[in-house]
């Protein structure tokens, strides 16, 4: 019988394929995917940096997707992390873009 997860045997959660595409108008929206070894719906994944500061919330698929407006002049850098019901945290995912007007 396959251990179940729980506080002395699980694995942070991790982000892949983080991505930010740049729409008109400042508009930015941030994509990506999360994976746990156990079921991630409703996991929040904070994204972060210059002039952002949004949550994801994460599908049953384990997609996720949000849009916001990012306004500044230069290159932008940000991380996303999502924590899981045991407290794990993933290793941050980046992504920079330089937002339009």
């Amino acid at each position: 019988m396959p251990a179940q997860p729980g506080p002395l045997n699980n694995q942070a959660p991790v982000i892949s394929n983080f991505k930010a595409s740049v729409g008109p108008n400042g508009r930015v929206t941030f994509t990506g995917a999360v994976t746990d070894e156990q079921p991630v719906a409703g996991y929040v994944v904070r994204i972060t940096g210059p002039g952002v500061d949004i949550a994801a919330i994460v599908r049953d698929d384990g997609s996720f997707q949000v849009t916001t407006a990012v306004m500044a002049a230069d290159d932008v850098t940000v991380v996303a992390r999502v924590t899981d019901g045991f407290g794990a945290s993933s290793d941050p995912a980046y992504a920079t873009f330089t937002p339009t007007y």
